[in-house]
């Protein structure tokens, strides 16, 4: 019940710091999967050991972007928990000391305090 009263007291920067936290994680797979797509098609195209042994590009292109795609979800939606670990350790601090920060660091005081 604490911490529904903590997320419920708090949802402006929780939605603000979640909501930024998607976008990244969102623009950062699409990024990876993109590059290494491109890299995958770019290679074949024009390395001449693969050249020689491969016949159709798309389907490496694509098989190439699919792995990208999971690894890089997998990896940034840990990134993402973590971001949401600290927010709530930060109210956490917050609640528990009247109002007052204790254990967060200056970067961390200063970009949460503005919202």
């Amino acid at each position: 019940m604490r911490a529904f009263n903590i997320i419920s007291d708090n949802i402006t920067k929780i939605s603000i710091t979640d909501g930024i936290s998607i976008f990244f994680t969102v623009l950062g797979i699409l990024g990876i999967t993109l590059g290494i797509s491109v890299a995958a098609y770019f290679s074949i195209l024009y390395i001449p050991y693969y050249q020689t042994r491969i016949n159709n590009a798309f389907v490496v292109t694509v098989v190439s972007g699919i792995i990208s795609f999971v690894i890089s979800a997998i990896y940034l939606s840990m990134i993402d928990l973590t971001s949401a670990s600290v927010l709530q350790c930060y109210l956490v601090d917050h609640e528990l000391n009247g109002g007052k920060i204790r254990f967060a660091n200056e970067s961390v005081r200063n970009v949460l305090m503005t919202v």
